[in-house]
């Protein structure tokens, strides 16, 4: 009875490590650019989400954006018009950066 069973697994378990043998090497080798991926709305949202809440890459990722002129001018945009907007914001904004103004 157990030689019964033991075969009737056998024959189960043979085909299914074959087919997980074709299908793994495929699975693991991804053609899909980062540019693709990050069309995906959620993959987008999923991965900045993940950067902004882990030191690490949020470090990496401010680097790369003051290494980048466009970021850096977007920035600045940004600033300034926060500056012509709220004066004593951008007054401290700039005792917190310079020193005493």
């Amino acid at each position: 009875m157990n030689l019964v069973k033991y075969k009737m697994k056998k024959q189960k378990i043979h085909p299914t490590l074959f087919l997980t043998a074709l299908w793994f090497p495929a699975s693991c080798n991804s053609n899909t650019t980062a540019d693709q991926y990050l069309q995906d709305v959620y993959h987008r949202k999923d991965i900045v989400l993940t950067m902004v809440h882990h030191h690490p890459y949020m470090t990496v990722m401010m680097q790369e954006m003051m290494n980048n002129d466009s970021c850096k001018q977007m920035m600045m945009d940004d600033l300034m018009s926060t500056c012509k907007e709220d004066s004593n914001m951008c007054e401290m904004m700039m005792r917190k950066t310079i020193g005493n103004v």
